[in-house]
């Protein structure tokens, strides 16, 4: 029988480049990398073990920002290697979902990550419905350089015929409405590129 499990988190690195005041990642424990080596051993079990049947997708974050592991492109590549095993020998791979504040997600990386066609959805975090509640919700955050990253991901992926979708979550606080009629013009229009939002309490 396959795994009860559905869906499995991976934790590149277990740090962050921001300090999101409703986030539970504790920033005073030591920083880990996961490396090369045990991401292969787990890959690998897509391969050789039936009981990993189960698993639909793999999601790329856990509390950490994925994109600040060093050899963060080396280690999708390695997930690609495992993805293209599993097509050659006609077995189910599951989705690969990566979520990101985006602050890192510059031109040149979000060409090298849709270049190796790995990720199958870019889960984008951005909060408060303003440039200035976003700022102030995510410290240390910049919505201009988050705005011009998004946006570009979103261009290079139409511009490459890519099939990786885009979604966020959002948190909208207690005084605002669940919908995008008050929001900033921006927040407008990023929420016109993704294929799906969802915006909560």
């Amino acid at each position: 029988k396959g795994l009860s499990v559905r869906e499995v988190n991976i934790e590149f690195a277990s740090q962050c480049n921001l300090r999101c005041h409703f986030c539970s990642l504790d920033h005073n424990k030591a920083k880990d990398l996961i490396t090369a080596e045990i991401l292969e051993k787990f890959l690998n079990g897509f391969i050789t073990d039936k009981r990993y049947g189960g698993i639909k997708r793999i999601n790329l974050y856990n509390g950490g920002e994925v994109l600040l592991h060093p050899k963060r492109l080396e280690m999708l590549a390695l997930i690609k290697k495992y993805k293209d095993l599993a097509k050659e020998k006609n077995m189910l791979f599951p989705e690969i979902h990566l979520l990101t504040n985006g602050m890192l997600l510059r031109e040149k990386l979000a060409e090298d990550i849709i270049a190796l066609d790995v990720v199958d959805l870019l889960g984008v975090s951005f909060d408060g419905g303003t440039p200035e509640a976003f700022e102030e919700m995510r410290a240390n955050s910049n919505w201009e350089i988050f705005y011009k990253n998004i946006k570009a991901f979103d261009k290079i992926r139409k511009e490459k015929k890519s099939k990786v979708k885009m979604s966020a979550i959002s948190c909208i606080t207690s005084d605002k409405p669940i919908h995008t009629n008050w929001m900033h013009p921006q927040f407008q229009e990023l929420y016109t590129l993704l294929d799906w939002y969802e915006l909560r309490r």
